[in-house]
């Protein structure tokens, strides 16, 4: 269960609520992905390519998968949650967060 990226990435809660904002940006504000997550990393210029690529590719899965994991949230407005049922099913566990 452990490809490249899910072995070398610990998930930060800033970098998981950006791809819960950025999913927001796309599906409520009509957003393209490749623009919304343009503005997201300008706004995070500190930001390594590791986050990068773990928020792009989070957003990107998601987007294509969208019916799929809205459906397993049981909400299609709830970003967290629908990323979180992505964080499941891609690393088998939720962080425990307050």
């Amino acid at each position: 269960m452990c490809d490249d990226l899910t072995c070398m990435v610990k998930l930060y809660k800033n970098l998981v609520n950006s791809v819960a904002g950025t999913l927001q940006d796309i599906f409520l504000k009509n957003k393209q992905a490749d623009k919304a997550l343009e503005k997201l990393f300008k706004l995070h210029p500190q930001w390594g390519s590791r986050d990068r690529r773990f928020v792009a590719e989070a957003v990107y899965d998601i987007v294509r998968h969208y019916r799929l994991y809205s459906e397993l949230a049981e909400s299609k407005n709830n970003f967290w949650f629908i990323t979180a049922v992505w964080l499941v099913i891609k690393y088998g566990e939720i962080p425990d967060w307050q």
